[in-house]
Protein backbone atom coordinates (compact mmCIF):
# COMPACT_ATOMS: atom_id res chain seq x y z
CA UNK A 1 0.00 0.00 0.00
CA UNK A 2 1.16 3.08 -0.80
CA UNK A 3 1.49 6.11 1.91
CA UNK A 4 1.09 8.78 -0.91
CA UNK A 5 -1.70 9.65 -3.61
CA UNK A 6 -1.26 12.35 -6.54
CA UNK A 7 -3.63 13.34 -8.34
CA UNK A 8 -2.37 15.44 -11.78
CA UNK A 9 -4.37 16.31 -13.96
CA UNK A 10 -3.62 16.69 -17.87
CA UNK A 11 -4.61 18.05 -20.99
CA UNK A 12 -8.31 19.90 -20.35
CA UNK A 13 -8.59 18.48 -16.57
CA UNK A 14 -7.39 21.03 -13.97
CA UNK A 15 -6.91 19.20 -10.00
CA UNK A 16 -7.25 20.55 -7.01
CA UNK A 17 -6.39 19.50 -3.82
CA UNK A 18 -7.52 21.13 -0.60
CA UNK A 19 -7.19 19.59 2.91
CA UNK A 20 -8.48 21.25 6.00
CA UNK A 21 -9.62 20.26 9.66
CA UNK A 22 -7.98 16.70 8.99
CA UNK A 23 -10.29 16.41 5.74
CA UNK A 24 -8.91 16.22 2.04
CA UNK A 25 -10.54 17.12 -0.52
CA UNK A 26 -9.99 16.84 -4.58
CA UNK A 27 -11.71 18.29 -6.97
CA UNK A 28 -11.20 18.17 -11.04
CA UNK A 29 -12.59 21.32 -12.58
CA UNK A 30 -12.90 21.16 -16.94
CA UNK A 31 -13.77 24.26 -18.16
CA UNK A 32 -16.77 24.04 -20.73
CA UNK A 33 -15.02 26.36 -23.07
CA UNK A 34 -12.26 25.08 -23.25
CA UNK A 35 -13.96 21.32 -24.46
CA UNK A 36 -15.53 23.16 -26.87
CA UNK A 37 -12.46 25.06 -28.23
CA UNK A 38 -10.91 21.16 -28.34
CA UNK A 39 -13.70 19.90 -29.73
CA UNK A 40 -13.80 22.37 -32.23
CA UNK A 41 -10.59 22.23 -33.21
CA UNK A 42 -10.24 18.61 -33.68
CA UNK A 43 -13.48 18.61 -36.15
CA UNK A 44 -12.07 21.45 -37.94
CA UNK A 45 -8.47 19.57 -38.28
CA UNK A 46 -10.44 16.85 -39.49
CA UNK A 47 -13.04 18.80 -41.65
CA UNK A 48 -15.27 16.56 -40.06
CA UNK A 49 -17.72 19.26 -38.03
CA UNK A 50 -21.29 18.76 -38.57
CA UNK A 51 -21.50 21.88 -40.49
CA UNK A 52 -18.50 24.10 -41.29
CA UNK A 53 -18.34 27.23 -42.86
CA UNK A 54 -16.37 27.49 -45.75
CA UNK A 55 -13.78 29.53 -47.95
CA UNK A 56 -14.55 29.82 -51.82
CA UNK A 57 -11.92 26.61 -52.39
CA UNK A 58 -14.30 24.65 -49.65
CA UNK A 59 -11.59 24.87 -47.29
CA UNK A 60 -12.56 24.73 -43.92
CA UNK A 61 -12.38 27.55 -41.40
CA UNK A 62 -12.17 28.36 -37.81
CA UNK A 63 -13.94 30.68 -35.91
CA UNK A 64 -12.50 32.74 -33.31
CA UNK A 65 -14.48 35.92 -31.61
CA UNK A 66 -16.77 37.34 -34.64
CA UNK A 67 -13.95 36.61 -37.49
CA UNK A 68 -12.87 33.17 -39.02
CA UNK A 69 -9.60 32.41 -40.32
CA UNK A 70 -8.10 28.75 -41.79
CA UNK A 71 -7.15 26.55 -39.61
CA UNK A 72 -3.08 25.56 -38.05
CA UNK A 73 -2.13 21.64 -38.62
CA UNK A 74 -3.53 21.76 -34.61
CA UNK A 75 -7.13 22.95 -35.69
CA UNK A 76 -6.63 25.92 -33.51
CA UNK A 77 -7.37 29.66 -35.70
CA UNK A 78 -4.19 30.79 -37.64
CA UNK A 79 -5.10 34.41 -36.51
CA UNK A 80 -1.51 35.60 -38.06
CA UNK A 81 -2.45 34.70 -41.63
CA UNK A 82 -5.57 37.45 -40.69
CA UNK A 83 -9.50 36.42 -41.27
CA UNK A 84 -10.75 34.95 -44.45
CA UNK A 85 -14.80 35.49 -45.31
CA UNK A 86 -16.77 32.70 -45.22
CA UNK A 87 -18.09 31.77 -49.03
CA UNK A 88 -20.48 28.93 -47.63
CA UNK A 89 -21.35 26.29 -45.12
CA UNK A 90 -20.48 22.71 -45.96
CA UNK A 91 -22.35 20.22 -44.53
CA UNK A 92 -20.70 16.77 -43.38
CA UNK A 93 -17.11 15.96 -44.87
CA UNK A 94 -15.70 18.21 -47.98
CA UNK A 95 -15.35 14.84 -50.33
CA UNK A 96 -18.65 13.33 -48.79
CA UNK A 97 -22.11 15.12 -49.19
CA UNK A 98 -24.78 14.32 -47.03
CA UNK A 99 -28.64 14.85 -47.14
CA UNK A 100 -30.52 17.63 -44.98
CA UNK A 101 -33.73 16.33 -43.68
CA UNK A 102 -36.17 17.33 -41.58
CA UNK A 103 -36.46 20.56 -42.82
CA UNK A 104 -39.41 22.84 -42.50
CA UNK A 105 -40.94 24.15 -45.85
CA UNK A 106 -40.51 27.86 -47.17
CA UNK A 107 -43.68 28.07 -48.38
CA UNK A 108 -47.48 28.27 -47.26
CA UNK A 109 -49.96 26.87 -49.60
CA UNK A 110 -52.83 29.44 -51.53
CA UNK A 111 -55.56 28.31 -49.56
CA UNK A 112 -58.35 29.28 -52.20
CA UNK A 113 -61.29 27.39 -52.71
CA UNK A 114 -62.54 27.36 -56.60
CA UNK A 115 -59.73 29.00 -57.61
CA UNK A 116 -56.73 27.39 -59.79
CA UNK A 117 -54.07 27.73 -57.60
CA UNK A 118 -55.92 26.33 -54.70
CA UNK A 119 -53.38 24.11 -53.14
CA UNK A 120 -50.22 25.34 -54.87
CA UNK A 121 -47.36 27.05 -52.95
CA UNK A 122 -47.51 30.59 -52.27
CA UNK A 123 -44.31 31.87 -53.74
CA UNK A 124 -45.42 35.55 -53.36
CA UNK A 125 -44.97 35.32 -49.77
CA UNK A 126 -42.14 33.37 -49.45
CA UNK A 127 -39.19 34.80 -47.57
CA UNK A 128 -36.05 35.94 -50.07
CA UNK A 129 -33.47 33.68 -48.86
CA UNK A 130 -35.19 30.35 -47.94
CA UNK A 131 -34.69 27.32 -49.28
CA UNK A 132 -37.29 25.27 -51.60
CA UNK A 133 -37.85 21.70 -49.84
CA UNK A 134 -39.11 18.68 -51.57
CA UNK A 135 -42.58 19.67 -49.87
CA UNK A 136 -42.19 23.02 -51.60
CA UNK A 137 -41.50 21.92 -54.93
CA UNK A 138 -44.58 19.08 -54.95
CA UNK A 139 -46.82 22.36 -54.82
CA UNK A 140 -45.37 24.05 -57.70
CA UNK A 141 -47.62 24.38 -60.47
CA UNK A 142 -48.86 26.92 -63.36
CA UNK A 143 -52.12 28.30 -64.60
CA UNK A 144 -52.67 29.68 -67.49
CA UNK A 145 -54.83 32.50 -67.30
CA UNK A 146 -57.56 32.89 -70.07
CA UNK A 147 -60.62 31.59 -71.73
CA UNK A 148 -61.49 28.39 -73.38
CA UNK A 149 -61.70 30.45 -76.40
CA UNK A 150 -58.88 32.80 -76.27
Amino acid sequence: HANTVEFAGEDLAKVITESANGVSKVTVKVNKEDIAKAVNAENAKKGSAPTTYVDKDGNPLVKDGDKYYKPNPDGTPNTTAGPVDPAGVRLGEKDKPMQLTNVAPATETINKANDPTNGLADLAKAKDGTVATVADLKNLGFVIKGKAAD
